[in-house]
């Protein structure tokens, strides 16, 4: 587990870099609530977040949203349609808080040769996602007391709903609150 939690923080910074190198000029601040990608956006890049947090989620079949994840500074927004082709189903991203983000083309990153991107940015862009992924996983399958220890290293926790923290981890809200207190 901490080599996996290692390598998703070595592999998010290093992106963050060449994208902050790439694109200093394009920081802009984004309101609380707004919601930055949904099903019906057709979005042909994605943002990366200098200052903030955003909540990941999907709607299940009966309208619950379940929450996927969180992402806060230096982590990456970007639909799994981009680099997958399809994604299981539609998701959102809606800013918990004001954030500061710097939107970025996946066109421009295709160009091959292109100053402001290393030829394979849409690989580390992949790699990236897969690794996050890869550590949900994982703390998801540990016990709730050393997962919790582990979100607790990624994300500002009192900045999160309790609602939203246990939709994300499968319980329930009075469950995270009492881990939480421990």
């Amino acid at each position: 587990m901490k080599e996996t939690f290692t390598f998703f923080l070595k592999q998010r910074e290093l992106l963050y870099h060449a994208i902050i190198e790439a694109f200093p000029e394009r920081a802009k601040i984004y309101p609380q609530g707004a919601l930055l990608a949904g099903p019906s956006a057709s979005l042909k890049g994605g943002w990366i977040v200098v200052h903030g947090l955003v909540k990941e989620y999907w709607y299940d079949s009966p309208g619950n949203q379940v929450v996927s994840g969180f992402l806060h500074s230096r982590d990456i927004i970007v639909q799994d349609h981009l680099l997958y082709g399809e994604a299981p189903e539609p998701c959102f991203f809606e800013l918990i808080e004001d954030s500061e983000l710097i939107f970025f083309s996946i066109d421009e990153m295709q160009i091959s040769g292109s100053k402001r991107f290393p030829a394979d940015m849409l690989h580390q862009i992949s790699l990236t996602s897969l690794a996050r992924q890869r550590l949900y996983n994982a703390i998801l399958r540990l016990p709730l007391k050393e997962a919790v220890r582990y979100i607790k290293a990624l994300y500002p926790l009192n900045r999160i709903q309790r609602k939203d923290l246990a939709s994300f981890m499968g319980v329930t809200a009075s469950t995270v609150s009492r881990a939480l207190q421990k």
